[in-house]
């Protein structure tokens, strides 16, 4: 039988001897890694909620890398089915607090539109959400597409033609009878131009014409087409002014005699004696016909 020889260390060759040596310095190095490892690196362990997060973000980045579908639901109109809450049609006006929250609404955003809604106020377009305080913007743009207010109602309020109980008929005015203070129960009449028509009525002798008011300084057109409708004229007495007997002062009172007219007319009934008749007095001075027809009814020579 042959024997093999009995090699020691110090029969390998040299070569041999340094592969060797590199072997149990490797090992030694993998030996001594880890202590060292812990030594220099903290001994704090990474949290596991945070290790978490970092594996989901890790796992999201890949699904969105690979998955198309990011894109579509980024162009539909209509949220995806993984947004927070449910989504339905709703009108804002009238969804209740359970719904809201339903929507994904948080509990102090919903007390807030409630709050809104109980002082009046109102919801007239989808975008109105947009001005909801704590609706967060993202949540809002989701919202919106399903958005369905109803138009508003008015209850129609039924009025009779007839005339309201309280409501007194207007009475009618005597303009040669009425006093200032009932003029100034008629629309646009005060107590300065009550107390003017009064005394424009008492120097004219009485209204012959219910237009004459219209003569009165400070009376509008405007006002007198609003009263006119309530003004009668009665069967008064009109005043009339005595040419032969009248001083020249209180003839020049008369509004359609100017102070000429009335010193013409006493110095002619002075020169020429009493007037014989009232169509005497063009002798005494020049007169138009239209101002003789409406001075004649208020001069008499009887």
């Amino acid at each position: 039988m042959q024997h093999r020889p009995n090699h020691s260390f110090f029969q390998f060759t040299q070569k041999e001897k340094k592969g060797i040596m590199v072997l149990l310095a490797l090992h030694a190095a993998l030996l001594l890694l880890p202590p060292v490892y812990r030594y220099l690196l903290p001994s704090t362990p990474l949290p596991t909620q945070e290790t978490d997060s970092i594996w989901t973000a890790f796992q999201q980045a890949i699904v969105l890398s690979t998955d198309t579908s990011v894109a579509f639901h980024q162009l539909s109109e209509t949220p995806p089915s993984s947004m927070q809450g449910k989504r339905f049609y709703f009108d804002p006006n009238t969804l209740s607090a359970s719904d809201w929250k339903t929507l994904g609404v948080s509990t102090g955003t919903i007390s807030t539109i409630q709050k809104y809604l109980s002082k009046g106020g109102h919801f007239y377009k989808a975008s109105d959400l947009e001005k909801i305080y704590g609706l967060p913007p993202s949540l809002t743009t989701q919202l919106i597409p399903f958005v369905r207010i109803q138009a508003l109602s008015y209850n129609r309020l039924t009025f009779s033609k007839a005339p309201a109980p309280f409501k007194k008929q207007a009475s009618m005015l005597d303009v040669n009878e009425a006093d200032s203070v009932a003029w100034e129960t008629l629309p646009g009449i005060g107590p300065a131009l009550s107390a003017r028509i009064v005394k424009f009525r008492n120097q004219l002798g009485g209204f012959l014409d219910i237009q004459q008011i219209k003569e009165v300084y400070g009376l509008s057109d405007s006002v007198f087409e609003r009263l006119q409708h309530r003004l009668v004229k009665g069967n008064a007495n009109i005043q009339r002014l005595h040419l032969n007997t009248i001083d020249q002062a209180t003839l020049q009172k008369h509004p359609y005699i100017r102070y000429s007219m009335a010193r013409a007319i006493v110095r002619y009934r002075e020169q020429h004696g009493p007037f014989a008749r009232v169509e005497d007095i063009k002798k005494a001075f020049f007169i138009q016909d239209s101002t003789f027809q409406k001075l004649q009814p208020y001069l008499t020579t009887e």
